[in-house]
């Protein structure tokens, strides 16, 4: 089940399948949770742990959704 942003309402699963997702995450943890959490919902998954990394992954592939923390 996915959300949108402020949580209140299910978004449709089957429009998310098959999306790329880049997910920028230092913590290896935390990452690979979304990660396990975005292929259950049908998306396929990019991991960057830097932003040089996620930038030469954006370089390679155009991804529709990216994830980020903000520390």
């Amino acid at each position: 089940m996915v959300y949108n942003r402020n949580m209140s309402e299910k978004l449709n699963s089957n429009a998310l399948s098959g999306l790329l997702v880049l997910v920028v995450e230092d913590d290896k943890f935390i990452a690979d949770l979304l990660r396990k959490r975005l292929e259950s919902e049908g998306m396929r998954v990019i991991y960057a742990n830097t932003a040089e990394e996620a930038l030469s992954a954006l370089d390679e592939q155009i991804a529709k959704i990216k994830t980020s923390n903000y520390t």
